[in-house]
């Protein structure tokens, strides 16, 4: 009787245990039923910022076809002032060899009017007076074929200023994608978990694209410099004005008082072509701070992508504790 009242005792101590690890493992019950709430919850928004990621990324691949587009139109737009440098090169050895020609002209008119009375019966006279009227025609000519060269000079260089609106245009409307792009990033700045590998790789192209722009406007930048100086027209337009002084070619005055106002129309062109490749220089170099601000919000977001993945690490381990804690109890029962 003493041993079964020994054996009744023992098991009472082994149900006090056993109710004791019954009421710790329904407080593990009841906090890993908290855990895995707030692991749904964190599912949750680790989809919605992967939504959020997708959306950006397909932003930034539209964004970075118009740079494509855009970058294309510089190269033509590069092409074509390349074409209108030859251009005014080209008149403007045209220019340089009339004033010669109408020395040489003038030269020989006065030699003419000085030996007017004592050959104006010689046949001489006459001949000398008929290659000067050849070389009036030719002179004529060759002021009418620049007078074209100078209204073709003038179209090419309002197309080109139409061009550059148009780029600026474009280039506000980038801008302000841009600073769309840069806002969204910095709502998700504060947000861990999300991919953004693809995210840096197009921001580091887009980055790279945009340098590549920026070297091509330098370079059309340049192209704009090489383009003769508005020192040069007025060199051209005091040349002719002197001609106009001498009061020897008064039938051709009113034409050549129509060039130096085209002179004047090309130069005013050729500064505001200046003034608008500096416009879009600068504005590449704004957008250029805002790619970069955009790769450096990447990596912000790629520091909390790590800091994630290091909570759920912890997750894990605890999961593995858990599920250790719970074969023990099973052993226990």
């Amino acid at each position: 009787m003493k041993a079964k009242v020994d054996s009744l005792e023992e098991a009472n101590v082994y149900k006090h245990e056993i109710k004791v690890l019954k009421d710790a493992f329904d407080e593990m019950q009841a906090s890993m039923k908290s855990k895995e709430k707030d692991i749904e919850t964190l599912k949750s928004t680790i989809d919605s910022m992967e939504s959020d990621v997708y959306t950006e990324v397909k932003e930034l691949v539209n964004l970075k076809q118009e740079h494509e587009k855009f970058k294309e139109a510089a190269d033509t737009e590069h092409l074509s002032l390349k074409a209108l440098q030859e251009k005014v090169l080209r008149a403007e050895d045209s220019i340089m060899h009339l004033p010669g020609d109408i020395k040489r002209l003038d030269e020989d008119l006065l030699q003419v009017k000085a030996e007017l009375s004592k050959w104006e019966e010689n046949e001489l006279f006459r001949k000398a007076l008929e290659t000067f009227e050849k070389n009036s025609e030719g002179l004529e000519s060759r002021l009418r074929h620049i007078e074209e060269s100078l209204e073709s000079l003038t179209s090419v260089a309002a197309q080109h200023g139409e061009k550059l609106q148009s780029f600026l245009s474009k280039e506000a409307e980038y801008e302000n994608k841009l600073n769309t792009l840069e806002q969204s990033m910095s709502d998700l700045q504060g947000i861990s978990g999300m991919d953004v590998t693809s995210v840096s790789d197009v921001l580091k192209n887009l980055g790279e694209s945009q340098t590549s722009l920026y070297n091509d406007v330098e370079s059309l930048r340049r192209s704009i410099s090489d383009l003769p100086s508005s020192g040069a027209f007025q060199d051209v337009q005091k040349q002719i004005s002197t001609l106009l002084d001498q009061g020897n070619l008064q039938t051709d005055q009113a034409h050549s008082q129509g060039y130096l106002e085209k002179f004047n129309s090309v130069e005013g062109s050729v500064d505001e072509l200046r003034s608008s490749v500096s416009q879009v220089d600068s504005d590449l170099k704004m957008i250029r701070t805002a790619v970069d601000s955009l790769v450096s919000y990447s990596v912000k977001i790629e520091n909390n992508e790590n800091n994630l993945e290091s909570v759920k690490s912890s997750i894990d381990d605890l999961r593995n504790d858990l599920e250790r804690l719970f074969v023990k109890v099973e052993k226990i029962h």
